[in-house]
C-alpha cells in the first residue's frame, strides 16, 4: 500500500488493519500516552478500542512499506478538532506486526484525549504507565546525528507536535527547526525511508533525561523542496515537558492561538 491514502478512504479501529497485517501475539506498543510499553494482543487491542470510543476511527492519510517496516499517518478527532497519529509498525518474518510506535500531534489538543483514555483504561493499564518514571532517566547523550539541512519551499508548512496550528513560511519554519536542534540536541535514527515525494524517519532524543520518540514525514513539491512537515511524538508525559518549555520561550512571539493550553 505504497500510496497516498487520500485515494483510499478507509476507517479503522486498529492501525495494523490499515497496512493489511495481523497483530503478533507477542506485539509491543510504545506510546502514545504511556511511558511504559504495553505487551500482548489483548492489552493493545483494548487500548485501541478505547481510542476508537474516545476519538473515533483512525482515518489513514498516507502510508509506506519498506521491507518489514511501515510508516502510517492517520487522523482522529477530539472535541471535533483533528489530531494526527504517526505510526511506525514493524513486522516479523511471518508478516505480523510485532512492534508499534505511535506518536501524536498537536499537544495542545491532547489533554482531553489523555484524560478520557486514562479513565476508560483504569484498572486495565497500571497507573505507573501514565507517569514519567524518574528512575529511567538517561544520563548520557542518546543521539548520534544532528538535524540535517533542509531545502524549504517558501510556502512550507510545519505541522509541529507542539503548537495548535501549523507554522507557515520558510523563515518561520527554519527558526522552528533551528530551535529543535537546541531542544532535542543530537538524535538517534531508528528508521529512515524515501518514498515518492516523501522522506520519512523515526528518531529518538533525550529531553531532561527522558526519551522522546518522533515519527516525522517531509512531503516535497515537484521541485524537490519541502512543502509540508508532519511530526508526531511520544510519549505524552515527556512531550508535556517539551511543550511548556517551548511555550515559555515562544508564546509572546507566536501568540496564544499557537499555545492554547
Amino acid at each position: 500500500m505504497n500510496a497516498p491514502l487520500a485515494e483510499q478512504p478507509t476507517h479503522h479501529v486498529f492501525p495494523w488493519e490499515a497496512i493489511g497485517a495481523p497483530l503478533s501475539p507477542n506485539a509491543v506498543l510504545h506510546g502514545p500516552l504511556l511511558t511504559h510499553p504495553l505487551e500482548g494482543v489483548r492489552r493493545i487491542e483494548e487500548f485501541y478500542q478505547a481510542s476508537h470510543a474516545v476519538a473515533g476511527s483512525l482515518q489513514p492519510r498516507w502510508s509506506w512499506n519498506q521491507g518489514d517496516d511501515s510508516l502510517l499517518l492517520a487522523d482522529q478527532h477530539i472535541d471535533k478538532r483533528p489530531i494526527s497519529s504517526g505510526f511506525w509498525l514493524r513486522r516479523d518474518p511471518s508478516g505480523a506486526v510485532v512492534e508499534i510506535s505511535h506518536g501524536l500531534s498537536p499537544f495542545p489538543r491532547l489533554g482531553p484525549f489523555h484524560v478520557a483514555m486514562r479513565t476508560r483504561l483504569e484498572g486495565f493499564v497500571p497507573n505507573a504507565h501514565w507517569e514519567l518514571d524518574e528512575a529511567t532517566r538517561v544520563t548520557s547523550v542518546v543521539g548520534e546525528e544532528g538535524f540535517p539541512p533542509f531545502q524549504l519551499a517558501e510556502d512550507v508548512r510545519f505541522h509541529s507536535p507542539l503548537v495548535d496550528q501549523p507554522l507557515e513560511g520558510a523563515d518561520r519554519v527554519r527558526r522552528a527547526l533551528a530551535e529543535a536542534t537546541v531542544v532535542y540536541g543530537t538524535r538517534r535514527y531508528l528508521f529512515r525511508c524515501r518514498a515518492p515525494g516523501v522522506f520519512g524517519s523515526v528518531w529518538e532524543a533525550a529531553v531532561e533525561g527522558h526519551i522522546i520518540r518522533c515519527v516525522s514525514l517531509f512531503f516535497m513539491n515537484p521541485a524537490g523542496e519541502i512543502k509540508d512537515i508532519v511530526a508526531c511524538m511520544l510519549p505524552y508525559p515527556a512531550l508535556a515537558r517539551v511543550y511548556f518549555g517551548v511555550k515559555e520561550r515562544n508564546s509572546e512571539k507566536l501568540g496564544a492561538a499557537y499555545f492554547s493550553v
